[in-house]
């Protein structure tokens, strides 16, 4: 059985391009992408996707505002902690491979 694939560009926008694809090559990317990325929206029309690319983010701040109120227990944390053992675990985790 032959499935038809089409993935189309309709728009680029800064960073953000929207492509209009079939079901079956979103099936097809879903599979074959290793890792984790960016990934995509599903949006139900063209219309809806030009909508939101139009649309301000509100509440969005630039910089994040917080306090650091437990500075003594981070301090005691810090001096506990093991870089290497750190380190060690990371190196034993990648040799697994994918």
């Amino acid at each position: 059985m032959i499935y038809q694939t089409k993935f189309q560009l309709l728009l680029l926008k800064g960073n953000e391009a929207v492509i209009y694809m079939t079901q079956n090559a979103a099936h097809l990317l879903h599979d074959r992408v290793l890792v984790h990325g960016p990934g995509y929206i599903f949006k139900a029309s063209k219309e809806a996707v030009l909508e939101s690319l139009q649309r301000t983010p509100q509440g969005v701040r630039s910089v994040i505002d917080f306090t650091l109120t437990e500075e003594t227990s981070v301090s005691a944390v810090l001096q506990v902690i093991n870089t290497q053992n750190i380190e060690d675990h990371i190196l034993e985790l990648e040799a697994y491979g994918t």
